[in-house]
């Protein structure tokens, strides 16, 4: 796992701008490992890019279950 700051940051964005429907169920694994606050900051770049209907997604309504 990366431990800089900076580092969290530029891979969680990343991740928020290749996701797509058949890999949020990746991203809600590597997600729950990490910090809630990127976690949070990571899903809400996701949602807000609108490029997959991510709300009604399984994985994700089990992700919001646990925030």
């Amino acid at each position: 796992m990366f431990t800089a700051l900076d580092e969290q940051y530029a891979i969680c964005g990343a991740l928020a701008s290749v996701v797509n429907e058949s890999t949020l169920d990746k991203l809600i694994v590597y997600l729950n490992r990490i910090s809630p606050e990127f976690s949070i900051m990571t899903m809400r770049d996701v949602v807000q890019r609108k490029i997959i209907n991510t709300t009604n997604h399984p994985a994700y309504m089990s992700w919001a279950k646990r925030k």
